[in-house]
């Protein structure tokens, strides 16, 4: 099975982002080596990425998809764009794994990939999200069973192949109007497209679909509710996998608690897992390559 990785425009926060890269590529070919591992990236973060010493590290690196310029968006707003223009020119089933995700064990049940989709976890998207009847003010929407959730895609599986062609043509489509017509966008806009949107098709589809958590983020609250439907609880998530996550804008050095707690995370990995790469791990924190 093909696994992805998707850089475009890339830049870093810290050393810290750079190292949970690394760590992240490491980890999915020490527990699923059987996996091919695929870097698709525009041409400036393919340099990046190769000043960094890690690029041999995927099985295949493409610049193609992402160096041309097919598309027209407010690159602020739609800052992960590049998984859905990637995602438009695969063929199921793959998995998308964001660059700043690692996992600690192989705990994925072989089932799951039988699924035809498997997301990171549930949201609630009231009073965070935008809503649809605000959308519409410009924009025509489907008469999508609207609800309050959607799917969190830091780790996203797609085994549906209609599923795939329609997510990525319809939420290219969205970012192209919202740009166009949308005013004052923003990155709420983005996972409207790319999680709001899932969640619909995956429903109205009637799809078979998992998730890695069994709990459900209410985003607005940041409080976390049981659901059943995943694998572990965000209490024990970093038994499992490690997401740098947004507080990655803001937590830029040793002075921040998650900072160091992140820091702690990944040196453990390389202490347990790749001991003989160490001396790498710290050069990357230290000084931005290995």
């Amino acid at each position: 099975m093909n696994v992805v990785w998707c850089a475009e425009h890339m830049s870093f926060y810290s050393n810290l982002e750079k190292a949970f890269l690394y760590t992240s590529i490491l980890t999915w070919k020490h527990f699923y080596p059987e996996h091919t591992t695929n870097l698709y990236c525009d041409s400036h973060s393919k340099q990046l990425i190769s000043d960094m010493g890690i690029l041999d590290l995927w099985d295949n690196v493409d610049t193609q998809v992402l160096d041309k310029k097919e598309y027209e968006f407010n690159e602020d707003a739609f800052w992960a764009s590049s998984k859905l223009k990637v995602i438009s020119k695969l063929k199921a089933p793959f998995a998308i794994i964001d660059l700043d995700l690692f996992i600690k064990q192989k705990f994925i049940p072989d089932d799951y990939w039988k699924s035809d989709a498997i997301g990171n976890f549930m949201e609630v998207t009231t009073k965070h999200y935008p809503e649809p009847y605000q959308l519409r003010k410009y924009m025509d929407l489907p008469n999508y069973d609207w609800d309050d959730k959607a799917i969190n895609v830091a780790f996203l599986y797609i085994n549906n192949e209609e599923l795939r062609g329609i997510y990525a043509q319809t939420a290219l489509e969205w970012m192209y109007v919202m740009t166009e017509r949308g005013g004052e966008i923003n990155g709420l806009n983005m996972v409207f497209c790319e999680q709001k949107l899932l969640w619909q098709l995956i429903k109205k589809m009637k799809l078979e679909h998992k998730y890695l958590f069994n709990e459900t983020l209410v985003c607005y609250k940041d409080e976390w509710l049981p659901n059943g439907l995943g694998i572990y609880p965000f209490k024990d998530q970093y038994e499992y996998a490690v997401h740098f996550g947004p507080d990655k804008r803001r937590a830029l050095d040793m002075s921040h608690d998650y900072y160091r707690e992140s820091t702690q995370q990944v040196l453990e990995v390389f202490y347990n897992l790749f001991p003989e790469l160490s001396k790498s791990i710290r050069n990357l924190l230290k000084k931005g390559y290995v």
